[in-house]
């Protein structure tokens, strides 16, 4: 695995970009250009098109909210408060993607997640409770 600034000069998308813009600092267009034409030029690599779509737009939401109740509860230097909104909105979109995202198939596929595995019937705590569990073989016995 390795890293590359872009745009690079790595790929023929990257060596467009810098011929035509030397000073390009790059974006997220140009990087995900060049991510798509290594995948497409490499039998070993594959990209995931739109794979962090929904983190970032979660991410970019939860940013605006705590920078509006920060900065509007607060005043404070321009340092401190950067601070507190990038710890802040860290915080809270782990915690809303702990506690909301993973936890429904609903919101699983609206992020485009896998949905949960099915629950094998002998994990199930009411089959445990009831004492169904086959020891041995780990399946729930028929009644």
């Amino acid at each position: 695995m390795w890293v590359v600034a872009s745009p690079s000069d790595k790929t023929n998308s990257g060596r467009a970009i810098r011929e035509a813009h030397p000073d390009s600092t790059g974006s997220l267009g140009i990087a995900i250009s060049e991510a798509v034409e290594d995948a497409a030029t490499h039998d070993d690599t594959n990209y995931a098109l739109g794979s962090v779509l929904g983190h970032v737009l979660l991410h970019q939401s939860v940013i605006i909210v705590v920078a509006y109740a920060v900065l509007s509860a607060f005043t404070m230097p321009a340092l401190p408060g950067f601070v507190l909104v990038s710890v802040g909105s860290l915080l809270a979109t782990v915690a809303i993607y702990e506690a909301v995202v993973k936890r429904t198939n609903v919101t699983r596929f609206l992020f485009g997640m896998k949905p949960l595995p099915a629950r094998a019937r002998s994990e199930h705590p009411r089959a445990r409770a009831r004492g169904q569990v086959n020891a041995t073989a780990g399946r729930v016995q028929e009644s």
